[in-house]
């Protein structure tokens, strides 16, 4: 039996019978985000996600900011929403 993964959509496929089994995203897990930056002078920089199907999502910008704000805006489902960390690497 192996184990594959898919953007964390798993299947399993068992070769002794040819057969896939497909799960689910987690109903909490954040489809739709935005993430703003604010710089000194005001100007604002924004991404915008609009079908996320990661558990892990790494982001690069060149851009330089003061204030950073997430914005979680939906989910698979659920109505609560779920942030294990959010982290501002500087390199």
């Amino acid at each position: 039996m192996y184990t594959f993964s898919h953007n964390f959509a798993a299947e399993t496929v068992d070769r002794n019978v040819n057969r896939v089994t497909c799960f689910k995203l987690p109903a909490t897990l954040i489809k739709e985000y935005r993430i703003e930056g604010i710089s000194e002078d005001g100007t604002t920089s924004t991404l915008h996600i609009t079908d996320n199907h990661l558990r892990f999502v790494r982001h690069r910008v060149d851009w330089r900011v003061k204030t950073l704000r997430f914005i979680p805006l939906a989910t698979h489902g659920c109505e609560s929403f779920r942030l294990f960390d959010f982290e501002l690497n500087n390199q």
